[in-house]
Order: C-alpha cells, then structure tokens, then sequence
C-alpha cells in the first residue's frame, strides 16, 4: 500500500456515479428500502424492508440515511483524543477511533492498525478466533470483534452491528423484534460485563 496517496476528497461522489451508472445499465438491482427507526434495549435500529434483496447481494444504496445517520456510533465527541471502548448503550467490545480531518492514507491505516492490535487482544482474552468488523466514514473508525456471524438464519455484517438491518420482508423486522436484539447483537460480538 502506497502510505503517501491522499484519498481523493470526491472518492464518495465518484462511488455514487457509478454506482448510478450500474443501475442504470441494470448490472444490479436496486429498490429503494422502506425505512423504520426503532428503538430496543436502549440501542437505536434502522431497518431497511426492500424486495430487491431477494435477487441479489447486499450493495450500498443510495438511501435519505446516509446523510442522517443513526445509531450510538454517528458521531463521536470531537474531544475523543483517544480510542472509544465504552460507548453508552452498545453491548459488546469495541474500539472507536475519530479521524482528523482531510485524514492521509498512512493516518487512516495507522489507527487501523491500533484498532486492530487492540481487536485482537480482545479476541485473544475471549478465546474467540480472529474476526472482527470494521467501519469506517470520513469522521471515524470502528473495530468490532466477533465471535459468531449470525444467529438463525440471520448473517450478521458490521452494519447490523452497529444498527442498520438490511432485510427482504417486513416479517424479518417483526419476527427479530419479538427478541432481546441487543443481548442477540452481544452475543455475535465479544459480551461487555453489565454492571
């Protein structure tokens, strides 16, 4: 990796372009999603309910909520001069990093890095494998160790980690909701201890 390239400042608009241009040649599908905000175990939810996902792999759409993020991990105290382990509400091990402004490649991939050493010494202590989720915007980065990747027949990515649900049906929301998903989301990460 060439530590000394500047990620382009448009790298977002360019995604979207072709993302657009996908779409519009019908190289993949996209729906847009019924949206609902819920609130359970004191951990906010986005679910997105679009058929679409029926008839091909999860994408990132171009949906309202991209600019109005939710969730306890939006947005970071700006006064975070250190790594974020105990952020009010999430239930599991996490490590949570704010990136500078206008962040070179070599200062995003050295926070990694820190995250990762961290993530792994978490999961080393749980004797919980290797894998891990990783988020990252332009304001901040996330790892997430994991211990398992899903629970029924539900697969759980880094986005449902941190509450964006992705879903075919409406019934998926309901049925997901009729369970502790914040103990669910915990136990697919490492468990904090609750005190």
């Amino acid at each position: 990796m060439d530590s000394n390239r500047e990620i382009p400042p448009e790298l977002e608009a360019i995604a979207l372009r072709k993302f657009d241009s996908l779409v519009d040649r019908g190289e993949i599908q996209y729906e847009r999603p019924k949206t609902s905000v819920v609130w359970a175990q004191g951990f906010q939810f986005q679910f997105d309910v679009t058929p679409a996902l029926s008839n091909k792999p999860i994408l990132s759409p171009e949906d309202p909520g991209r600019s109005n993020p939710i969730g306890p991990f939006v947005d970071p105290p700006e006064e975070w001069p250190y790594v974020e382990t105990s952020i009010s509400g999430v239930p599991f091990v996490h490590f949570v990093v704010r990136l500078p402004e206008k962040s070179s490649s070599k200062q995003v991939y050295t926070q990694y890095e820190r995250l990762l050493g961290m993530a792994k010494d978490a999961l080393k202590a749980a004797h919980a494998g290797t894998d891990y989720n990783l988020i990252l915007v332009s304001e901040w980065m996330a790892l997430i160790p994991r211990r398992r990747k899903g629970w029924g027949s539900f697969i759980a990515n880094a986005a449902n980690m941190v509450g964006s649900l992705w879903l075919r049906i409406e019934e998926q929301r309901d049925d997901m909701l009729k369970h502790p998903i914040v103990d669910m989301l915990a136990e697919l990460g490492i468990p904090l201890q609750r005190t």
